[in-house]
């Protein structure tokens, strides 16, 4: 977010950058059709990174250390950055989510701001009985 004088002295302007239109469009539930949101995708995707991680964790701790072989461990890294992705993932939606909550409120604040020019405007205009 940038701000810059409006050049009257009132309020700043604020620019916010956006992000490609191909990350606004929602995940399809694929059993219902409906549209789910992003958030409660990763969600959905980091639980199930996480019991993947779980399960492979049990699976190498029953096999032991005489038991284990390269790709066991292979597999378990793995499964270890996909649980850390789906988690960052989760992570980044939600800093987003707080900043798009931000970026509306100081929006709201310049509607109102800009109601009450035109607010202003009106009762000028009226005083001078145009």
């Amino acid at each position: 977010m940038e701000q810059a004088p409006n050049g009257h002295g009132d309020a700043p302007v604020l620019f916010f950058l956006e992000d490609p239109p191909h990350l606004d469009a929602a995940p399809e539930d694929s059993e219902s059709g409906a549209g789910i949101s992003r958030l409660a995708a990763a969600r959905t995707a980091l639980r199930e990174a996480q019991q993947a991680e779980w399960e492979e964790r049990q699976r190498v701790a029953r096999l032991g250390v005489d038991g284990l072989t390269p790709a066991h461990a292979a597999l378990l890294v793995a499964r270890q950055a996909q649980a850390q992705a789906a988690e960052a993932a989760v992570t980044e939606l939600r800093r987003r989510a707080t900043s798009l909550r931000h970026a509306i409120a100081l929006a709201e604040q310049a509607i109102a701001a800009q109601r009450r020019i035109a607010e202003k405007l009106r009762r000028e205009l009226a005083e001078i009985g145009d």
